[in-house]
């Protein structure tokens, strides 16, 4: 407010000089229009500059950037521009009456700044708790939620997705199977074929999840992606038999990253399936290629092998990547450190 209050007052002396703030002077609509789009252009410029940096300075695409920590505050910067003409206003009358207002505006958005981190804490907790709740029912899914929210972000980021998935791609993989703790451990480990009655209960699972998912608010807007990530673009996915392009993209990003993780496993014992035998990396590759543009998105597809590629490439050169910063080593968003370096040569390839 203060840089605003500032290109008013450069403004105010070349354009309505004696129509402004001032004692004695009775403000004309210029004046309080001119007010009102200082206070804007100073959020703007503001949130463009802090954007280029901070989007230079961690590699985020400035879209992104701006999405998760402006857009949500534009709102409150409009209802600021008539709180900054009441201040200007009691400012001129009686100046402490004008310093004395602006505290309330500045209390009121460290408030909101403050309620809006609450409010993202309590989303990630929430996320955070149903992926323990998942990995104390099926041990080995552990380090599967590490590596599909991992290759789901990546792949996401590559087909630059809009900045509203970007941030929940990592969640809804997380979570993308957690109507599992409703299916009947005898029938997830099992060895034999399935019958018809254990198949039924596989395919509720999406629902199950999408169902325990969105009876959180905060967690509502992945929901239909969780339902989705079994659906094939030939229609014969469940639950709903979806085809081509009305199967949401974060689905089908899970349902080719998931289904690559579980082909492979992980690099240690307690990462494999108990009901399948682990295949090679370019085994796996080959089947989603062989089933692509029917059983999977052939565009995922490409660009996940592209990234597996590359990934590879950086396995044999010796680098690891880097975890991501601000998170805790055990948070189900950090990069699993099996994932570069030492997973290629874990598998034997």
């Amino acid at each position: 407010m203060g840089s605003a209050a500032l290109l008013y007052v450069l403004l105010e002396k070349w354009r309505f000089p004696t129509g402004g703030f001032h004692p004695g002077q009775t403000p004309e609509w210029r004046a309080c229009l001119a007010l009102l789009v200082c206070s804007l252009l100073d959020f703007i410029a503001s949130a463009i500059i802090t954007t280029n940096l901070t989007s230079s300075y961690y590699q985020k695409r400035r879209d992104i950037v701006w999405h998760d920590n402006f857009l949500w505050m534009l709102p409150s910067a409009l209802l600021m521009a008539p709180v900054g003409f009441l201040g200007a206003a009691l400012y001129g009358q009686h100046w402490w009456l004008g310093v004395g207002f602006l505290v309330v505006p500045v209390y009121a958005m460290r408030a909101a700044v403050v309620t809006h981190e609450k409010r993202l804490k309590a989303y990630k907790e929430g996320v955070e708790l149903l992926g323990q709740i998942m990995q104390e029912a099926h041990p080995y899914t552990h380090g599967h939620l590490h590596r599909v929210a991992h290759w789901a972000k990546m792949i996401a980021e590559e087909m630059k997705l809009s900045p509203n998935s970007m941030q929940h791609i990592e969640d809804a993989a997380i979570l993308h199977d957690i109507g599992k703790v409703a299916v009947d451990d005898r029938v997830l480990n099992k060895v034999g074929k399935l019958n018809d009655e254990d198949w039924a209960m596989i395919r509720r699972h999406p629902v199950t999840g999408a169902d325990l998912v969105m009876r959180m608010s905060l967690l509502g807007k992945v929901a239909h992606w969780i339902r989705h990530h079994h659906e094939r673009p030939d229609g014969k996915g469940y639950p709903d038999q979806l085809q081509g392009e009305d199967i949401p993209v974060e689905s089908c990003i899970i349902s080719v990253v998931d289904a690559y993780d579980a082909m492979v496993g992980g690099p240690a014992k307690e990462d494999q399936r108990p009901y399948r035998q682990p295949m090679t990396e370019d085994a796996a590759i080959a089947e989603l290629r062989r089933h692509a543009g029917t059983q999977f998105h052939a565009d995922v597809v490409e660009v996940f092998i592209e990234i597996l590629e590359r990934e590879r490439t950086m396995a044999v050169r010796g680098e690891v990547a880097k975890p991501k910063a601000g998170l805790a080593s055990d948070s189900l968003w950090s990069t699993p450190p099996e994932l570069i370096g030492s997973l290629s040569m874990a598998r034997g390839n």
